[in-house]
């Protein structure tokens, strides 16, 4: 009498339906939310499913430990987990504000370690400045292009290193599409994650081997 009301399903079944709807939902965040892992993974020396997973200190101590390799350097101890001055924060004023000012300076960090040489002691070569300021102009470079600016003669120099078709289109005076600007803008997005995540990694103690407590605590404090 309810043959034609219900239907038998096997668990087995209602099983392979979840997982598959678990899988479906997965790939459709995967592609909205996770786009900067994955252009990420092409500049990080690891895997699609690793970068997706680690922290940012981890992609530093990553490129870090692989240019040590390569180098036949040794992997320093990580600093001790210590407390630093953290950025400044204060509310001089309660309620309802209507005159509003926002100052947003340009890859503050970034631009703080570059400008008064806040490096770790422990990198002997050199070589985490050497990679922010590579990563930092060419971050600097796609975000010009994408906002229509002009570059600066060192950019313009790099940018016909990393980017030669691009480079003879922007000296030729060409005008770059809109598809063109939000390619530029997809492409800064991975670089400026590596770089605002230095700052991170070295006061983050045993997540990067190449931590510095007093580092950390100058780029604040400055």
């Amino acid at each position: 009498t309810y043959t034609n009301k219900f239907k038998l399903v096997r668990g087995k079944d209602i099983v392979e339906r979840y997982l598959l709807d678990d899988l479906w939902e997965t790939d459709k965040i995967d592609t909205l939310y996770n786009q900067s892992s994955f252009l990420l993974a092409k500049i990080v020396p690891t895997s699609y499913t690793r970068v997706s997973t680690m922290g940012n200190a981890a992609v530093w101590n990553l490129l870090m430990t692989t240019w040590s390799y390569e180098k036949g350097l040794a992997i320093p101890i990580p600093d001790a987990n210590e407390s630093f001055s953290g950025g400044l924060a204060r509310c001089y004023r309660k309620g309802l504000n209507k005159r509003i000012v926002k100052l947003d300076f340009a890859s503050l960090y970034p631009m703080l370690q570059l400008t008064y040489g806040i490096f770790p002691q422990f990198d002997i070569t050199g070589v985490i400045r050497m990679m922010l300021l590579y990563m930092s102009t060419t971050r600097n470079i796609y975000k010009n292009l994408a906002n229509g600016n002009v570059l600066k003669p060192d950019q313009v120099e790099l940018l016909k290193i990393i980017d030669e078709p691009i480079y003879h289109k922007y000296v030729s005076n060409e005008p770059f599409s809109d598809e063109e600007k939000n390619l530029f803008k997809v492409k800064q997005l991975p670089i400026k994650i590596i770089n605002n995540s230095l700052f991170g990694a070295l006061g983050s103690a045993i997540a990067f081997n190449w931590s510095d407590n007093v580092c950390a605590s100058r780029i604040t404090c400055s």
